[in-house]
């Protein structure tokens, strides 16, 4: 098999167990009882949402958990820690992650998606448990560099995986769950963190307890993995033929969406859309809020006046608080097909809440309320963004690079995020002004996705018979609209 079949049949039985036998009834022509299909989608639900959610929940645990370590005195008790060391160790995380995301996702087309993911994860939980033993910032540095990499695959995989079993209208408030889970993570990591880090005991501070607490988590959970995940739905454990009957039928409804196509043909289309480039910039400007916010919130509080218990705890209300935001727009985005306008007011309001940051200085209440307001729309932009190019982009190649590229961008912030912090005060203003550059850039994909589908609304009838003739697919055909 030459290379260019390999990629057209890349991933494995996921896409591969929903085509239609020849031989078989035109299965795009069937169709399925509403009620039934429902049950379908909850029992998917039901199954595949705490399993990605947990797996994700895990993942920003395990790299975020750095600033609760932090406050908790692993600064002090590292040798040749620098001023700086926090913010340097925060940012080479993502050096490796970004480097490797690209790659190591595309292996999710070669490998077993349980064996690809078990594996990651139950390498990461080692590193993690191994940062409760280090005893200098060589050693953190190191190790933060080596978490990155093995982390670096998950997120691609868990929100390619998610389109594999759900319509495009059923995406938006799955892949919010991937988010709400990393809202949620920081809670219950400032939650664990308060206390976790009163705890002396074995030799072992309450920093390092947390270390080993998180990490051997992570490798318990990714032993489960392995026997919890499906490959596919037609290997799926957890449904019966009937519903994997169903489940192919729903494929068949989509196999526009869904297609494969020649793998260099579709990578071209996707650098060739200016729709990726939005996405991608929008995309480094809401995460290197995310990050910055993830990591340096209990530190923001802390400064505050409170002690690194209190500010742990208090932390937790503010993730809590956009969890709840994000999960409610995540529904409206996928019942209404509205992303755009949630985007811009989402990113206009987080905007405000650095501005009240960077405006009060000496008010505490105020300063802790601004806190909510910039974690209102955080998760909400950096979630929504994503959720759009992948229910706009037509085939799994296109829609898996342009994601590809989406995340190497957004993770790039993670490196700003680390370098920004040096101060409050820069953090805040650095914050603002990408946010609001992610505010145009939201508008900018609006007036592209808005033109495009008005041009294919004035095609004549000759114009879409010239596109069948020469067998045009994915996105570009006349009978795919795009959702804003």
């Amino acid at each position: 098999m030459n290379d260019k079949e390999k990629d057209n049949n890349s991933i494995n039985g996921s896409v591969q167990s929903f085509r239609i036998n020849d031989h078989e009834e035109d299965l795009s022509t069937v169709q399925i009882d509403p009620k039934e299909e429902k049950k379908l989608v909850r029992k998917l639900d039901l199954f595949i949402c705490p399993v990605l959610g947990f797996s994700y929940f895990l993942s920003f645990l395990d790299r975020s958990n750095i600033g609760n370590a932090a406050s908790g005195g692993m600064v002090e008790d590292l040798n040749n820690m620098p001023s700086n060391g926090i913010n340097i160790a925060t940012s080479v995380f993502y050096v490796l992650y970004v480097l490797f995301e690209a790659p190591l996702s595309s292996l999710m087309k070669r490998f077993p998606v349980r064996y690809m993911m078990s594996a990651i994860m139950i390498l990461w939980g080692a590193v993690v448990i191994g940062s409760g033993f280090q005893e200098n910032f060589a050693t953190l540095v190191a190790l933060r560099l080596i978490l990155g990499a093995f982390e670096a695959a998950l997120f691609p995989c868990l929100a390619i995986y998610i389109t594999f079993f759900y319509k495009r209208n059923e995406i938006a408030f799955r892949t919010a769950m991937l988010f709400v889970a990393a809202a949620i993570s920081s809670a219950f990591g400032g939650l664990i963190s308060s206390g976790l880090l009163q705890l002396n005991g074995g030799g072992l501070k309450g920093w390092q307890i947390l270390y080993l607490f998180e990490g051997l988590l992570t490798v318990v959970w990714g032993i489960v993995l392995f026997f919890l995940l499906a490959e596919d739905s037609q290997s799926a454990w957890y449904l019966n033929e009937r519903e994997k009957y169903l489940m192919q039928v729903r494929y068949a409804h989509g196999a526009k969406y869904q297609f494969m196509g020649d793998y260099k043909t579709e990578v071209k289309k996707c650098l060739k859309d200016p729709a990726v480039y939005y996405s991608c910039i929008a995309q480094l400007g809401a995460d290197t809020c995310l990050f910055g916010y993830s990591t340096f919130l209990v530190l923001i509080i802390q400064d505050l006046g409170f002690n690194y218990v209190n500010a742990n705890l208090l932390s937790a209300a503010n993730y809590c608080w956009a969890a709840i935001v994000y999960v409610i727009c995540a529904m409206v985005a996928d019942r209404y097909n509205h992303r755009v306008p949630m985007l811009i007011t989402a990113s206009l309001i987080t905007v405000a809440g650095y501005a009240i940051l960077l405006g009060v200085d000496d008010i505490v209440g105020v300063q802790y309320f601004a806190c909510f307001v910039c974690g209102t729309g955080i998760y909400v932009t950096v979630g929504l963004n994503l959720t759009m190019w992948n229910t706009n982009a037509s085939g799994v190649t296109k829609r898996s690079t342009g994601m590809g590229m989406n995340q190497s961008f957004g993770n790039i912030g993670g490196i700003i995020a680390g370098q920004i912090y040096t101060t409050n005060r820069i953090g805040h203003a650095v914050s603002m002004s990408v946010m609001a550059m992610s505010c145009v850039l939201y508008a900018a994909q609006w007036v592209n996705y808005t033109a495009r589908n008005k041009r294919k609304e004035a095609m004549t009838q000759e114009e879409k018979d010239e596109q069948d003739r020469n067998g045009v697919t994915g996105d570009e055909r006349y009978d795919f609209k795009y959702v804003m």
